[in-house]
């Protein structure tokens, strides 16, 4: 996942948990990983027109594409896994970074023709299950939802295991269940929407209790060019860099891989509307960080106050 994850966790044999952990992960990867060329993704990427696989072949793939359409349809769009070819148009993806075309309205026009999840032709017979392309340059991307969905899937190894007391992070997504050490709720910590910030300056800190945390931001994964400052928010939507005022997005729910899909879907909407949602609907819940004039605000939800650190 080009990231990093740390475990906390009471349990009688270190070594032995992580080598589960490690061959979940391993197995995670080969099927969702856009960094694998070989990835069950990566080859739908690559083909042309049709791809065919076994569902029982390749369970993490097909279980974030079933995933997918399911937050597709609650965000209204706005978490779309399609927007791969964008996101290696504006140089965040996996492909080397090439300003010289940045912000040409006809390039984006035409990227988005392969994008949109509704554009993805699905036809299956028992075990077999074959995904048509509106154009061999459409592509998918999990990486708004994967990392949550990896975390739901080790906590799935714990909770089976019988394991009580837990906090599993991978690239900053969060589930915490129990005590931690010292015997409290797991307390967790929001980083500051600053590139100039440390990992330990926190803007927010809250108890987390059984429930998983997500947060997306577009303050460190930015590049400048001709001028412009350009972050890896994409609209799905205009198939251009969102520029609003939402720095950063925290949602909390029971499956992380929920929450990470809504964080990125907050993103994309917009102060207005994300203050909406979080208001409005049931099973999530958070808070936003955004930029008014030389300042930042922080908005939370109304039932937020609930899980805070006090």
């Amino acid at each position: 996942m080009g990231t990093t994850y740390n475990i906390t966790i009471e349990a009688e044999s270190k070594t032995a948990l992580k080598d589960d952990v490690d061959s979940i992960l391993v197995a995670f990867n080969k099927e969702v990983s856009t960094y694998i060329p070989d990835a069950t993704i990566s080859r739908y990427n690559q083909a042309v027109d049709t791809f065919a696989l076994r569902k029982s072949g390749a369970p993490h793939f097909f279980r974030n594409l079933v995933q997918s359409y399911r937050l597709h349809y609650l965000t209204n769009g706005y978490y779309d896994p399609t927007v791969m070819p964008l996101v290696n148009y504006w140089g965040f993806g996996y492909q080397a970074r090439d300003t010289t075309q940045i912000g040409d309205s006809s390039i984006v026009d035409s990227l988005m023709q392969v994008v949109g999840l509704n554009r993805i032709g699905w036809e299956e017979a028992g075990d077999s299950l074959w995904l048509t392309k509106p154009g061999p340059g459409a592509q998918l991307d999990f990486s708004a939802c994967a990392k949550g969905d990896g975390v739901d899937l080790i906590v799935q190894l714990f909770e089976r295991k019988g394991y009580n007391n837990y906090m599993v992070e991978i690239g900053g997504e969060v589930f915490a269940k129990g005590q931690n050490p010292r015997g409290y709720s797991w307390t967790i910590g929001v980083n500051r929407p600053d590139p100039n910030s440390s990992r330990t300056d926190f803007i927010q800190k809250l108890n987390l209790v059984d429930q998983g945390l997500a947060t997306s931001g577009n303050y460190r994964n930015f590049y400048e060019a001709n001028g412009v400052t350009l972050s890896h928010t994409i609209n799905p939507k205009t198939g251009w860099v969102e520029r609003n005022k939402l720095l950063s997005t925290t949602v909390i729910a029971n499956e992380v891989i929920t929450a990470d899909a809504w964080a990125t879907a907050l993103m994309v909407m917009g102060k207005d509307d994300a203050i909406s949602v979080l208001e409005e609907t049931e099973g999530i819940t958070g808070f936003l960080v955004y930029a008014e004039g030389d300042t930042v605000g922080v908005y939370e939800a109304k039932d937020f106050s609930t899980t805070q650190s006090k």
